[in-house]
């Protein structure tokens, strides 16, 4: 010490007599910056990662609902073909055929699918776990046959459906078609 002054030099003589210097000192601001851009990535990264979860989720169920629509299709378009495959005889007498029902489609059965267990459905598709179920309905909508009729247009309602209840991807598709034909 000369002249009873400190000393003046180093770090702690630049801070105590020039305040601006110390704000012009660069030393670990890299740091900072550093982990402000680490902090701005990792919630980037979060974001596209919940996105990606969301987008994969909503792919697969659109996936399973395809599946069990097509299902469903493909039951009632089986029900169609045995419509068409079947005789006059065959379609006159729904007495003695166990795959056509004479009653009322939209109330009976698309409003109360749960009669899968019923002996009006024709069952297509069984898993072998019995968990998904595919099977079809043909209801006559036209009544009783009248042989002196001239328009001998009969009008069927085919019901197909898929359940599949497997504790995971529970669901249900009904699709109601209506087919035509002359005899």
């Amino acid at each position: 010490m000369s002249n009873g002054h400190p000393k003046r030099y180093g770090k702690d003589f630049i801070s105590m007599t020039h305040p601006k210097a110390v704000l012009k000192n660069e030393e670990g601001s890299i740091i900072v910056v550093v982990l402000m851009m680490l902090v701005l990535l990792t919630i980037i990264g979060t974001s596209v990662t919940q996105t990606s979860n969301i987008e994969l989720k909503i792919v697969r169920n659109d996936l399973i609902h395809r599946e069990h629509f097509y299902s469903a299709e493909g039951s009632a378009m089986q029900g169609m073909q045995s419509i068409e495959n079947a005789t006059a005889d065959d379609l006159n007498d729904i007495t003695d055929n166990a795959w056509i029902t004479q009653m009322n489609a939209d109330t009976e059965i698309i409003n109360n699918v749960d009669l899968m267990g019923q002996a009006y459905w024709n069952t297509v598709e069984v898993h072998p776990n019995g968990d998904n179920v595919a099977a079809y309905t043909v209801t006559e909508d036209t009544g009783v046959w009248d042989p002196s009729a001239e328009d001998n247009l009969h009008t069927y309602t085919v019901v197909g459906t898929y359940t599949l209840n497997n504790h995971v991807n529970q669901g249900q598709v009904v699709i109601a078609v209506g087919y035509k034909k002359r005899f």
